[in-house]
C-alpha cells in the first residue's frame, strides 16, 4: 500500500472502505431515482460516493498516513475475497425517525466482520480512536437534513419494509483507504491506498499476526 497527493503538513479527514463495482452503483442509483419520484427528497449520495465503510477515522494528521495505510496491510492479508451482496432498504436509526437511508448487506459477513474486528486491533495500536458501537455492514445511499412526516414517510417506511429486494452482488479484493473532502456540491471522496484481501481461512484467521507489512499500490 502506497500513499499519493501529501503536501503541507495537516489534517486530512479520512475513512477505510470497500469499493462497489459501477453495475451496483448503477442499480443503486436508480433505486434512488425510484424513490425520488414516489416523493422522497434528501440529500443522496452521488454513484462515485458509494463504498462500504469499515472505519471512519475522521481528521488526522497526513504525517500519520504512512502508518495508516501500513497498518492496512497485515490485517487484509489473512482475509480472503469477500463474496458479498447488497439486498434491501433500512433506515438508522429507525423507520419513525429516519436520518440515514442505507442498503443491507449480505453474503460473507462473518468475513467482512472479522476484517473490521482485524483493522480495528491494528489501527488501535496506532492510538486511532475508533467507534465502539457494534459494526453493521451497509452502503449509504442517503441522508435526512430535516424529520420527514406524512406523504414522504410513508414512503420510505413502505420501501424499508420489502427487504428482500436485490441490487447487487459484488466481490471484494481489496480494502481502500479514502480522503474525504467537503466541497460545494457535496463530498468527494480520493482513494490514497490499497490493501488487497489475499487470505485464505485457517486454524490460525482468530490470531492477529504481524507479518507482511509490504505496501500495495493505490489504484
Amino acid at each position: 500500500m502506497s500513499n499519493r497527493g501529501r503536501t503541507t503538513p495537516q489534517e486530512w479527514r479520512l475513512f477505510i472502505a470497500l469499493g462497489l463495482p459501477e453495475g451496483l452503483r448503477a442499480a443503486l442509483t436508480h433505486e434512488q431515482e425510484r424513490l425520488q419520484a414516489a416523493g422522497l427528497h434528501a440529500a443522496w449520495v452521488r454513484p462515485p460516493g458509494m463504498h462500504l465503510t469499515l472505519h471512519f477515522l475522521g481528521d488526522m494528521p497526513v504525517t500519520a498516513l504512512e502508518r495508516i495505510a501500513a497498518a492496512c496491510v497485515p490485517a487484509a492479508n489473512r482475509v480472503p475475497s469477500l463474496r458479498l451482496r447488497a439486498e434491501g432498504l433500512r433506515c438508522f436509526p429507525s423507520a419513525r425517525r429516519p436520518r440515514v437511508l442505507v442498503t443491507n448487506v449480505q453474503g460473507d459477513v462473518q468475513q467482512l466482520k472479522r476484517l473490521h474486528q482485524r483493522l480495528t486491533r491494528r489501527l488501535g495500536r496506532l492510538g486511532v480512536r475508533l467507534d465502539s458501537r457494534p459494526y453493521r455492514p451497509h452502503v449509504t445511499i442517503g441522508r435526512f437534513r430535516r424529520p420527514l412526516r406524512g406523504a414522504p414517510l410513508a414512503v420510505l417506511q413502505q420501501a424499508v419494509a420489502v427487504p428482500s429486494v436485490p441490487y447487487g452482488d459484488f466481490v471484494a479484493d481489496a480494502v481502500e483507504l479514502f480522503r474525504s473532502e467537503l466541497r460545494h456540491g457535496g463530498a468527494v471522496y480520493t482513494s490514497l491506498a490499497s490493501a488487497a484481501l489475499q487470505g485464505r481461512p485457517s486454524a490460525r484467521d482468530s490470531q492477529d499476526d504481524g507479518g507482511d507489512t509490504g505496501l500495495h499500490s493505490a489504484r
